[in-house]
């Protein structure tokens, strides 16, 4: 097991971009916590597994990873299109066993909505979730994420220009995570 831990300043789609390198290296993410500070400052920590062995067969692979999130961090690579190959591929699609759960929760935190999502485990599916949260103009605070056994366990503080999501907004986001979970064109 690897642990990456970052810190820096918020920006859009810091989370998403993060999570697409590792999985752009084949690196499987088991575990993951991301906060954010009121004042902006991010620490995201995930563990991940080398399935592929990447590391350890390429002995500048840290290095080379390594480059490439600085560089994702700084917004300088543009991770969607690093992506395209690995998403049209057999390998990187879910195959869904069971029925997916997105839920939401306005009660549980006076700051956030509370966003549940259990899937099918798949190559690049933090990704792709945190890619869709963000590109529907929200906001990605705290994450607790866990992988167990071939299901994904995902818990996502979220809020849309500093509030809880309305019910429609919460509405609207969900169909759209659930198209993209259906293996269809990303969504938003």
């Amino acid at each position: 097991m690897w642990e990456l831990t970052i810190v820096t300043l918020d920006k859009p789609y810091l989370f998403s971009n993060v999570s697409g390198v590792l999985s752009y290296y084949g690196m499987d993410i088991h575990r993951g916590q991301a906060m954010t500070t009121p004042d902006g400052l991010v620490l995201d920590v995930f563990q991940f597994s080398d399935e592929e062995g990447f590391l350890r067969h390429n002995a500048h692979a840290p290095t080379e990873i390594c480059q490439t999130l600085e560089k994702a961090v700084a917004g300088t690579v543009d991770v969607p299109a690093l992506l395209r190959g690995k998403e049209r591929s057999v390998l990187y699609r879910t195959r869904h066993v069971a029925a997916t759960v997105v839920r939401f929760d306005n009660e549980h935190s006076r700051k956030y909505t509370v966003l549940e999502l259990i899937a099918d485990d798949a190559p690049g599916l933090l990704y792709r979730v945190s890619r869709v949260i963000s590109g529907c103009g929200c906001d990605v605070d705290l994450v607790l994420i866990a992988t167990e056994g071939k299901k994904a366990v995902d818990v996502l503080h979220i809020t849309r220009q500093g509030k809880k999501l309305s019910e429609s907004e919460q509405s609207s986001l969900k169909a759209e995570l659930q198209h993209m979970l259906e293996d269809k064109d990303e969504a938003c």
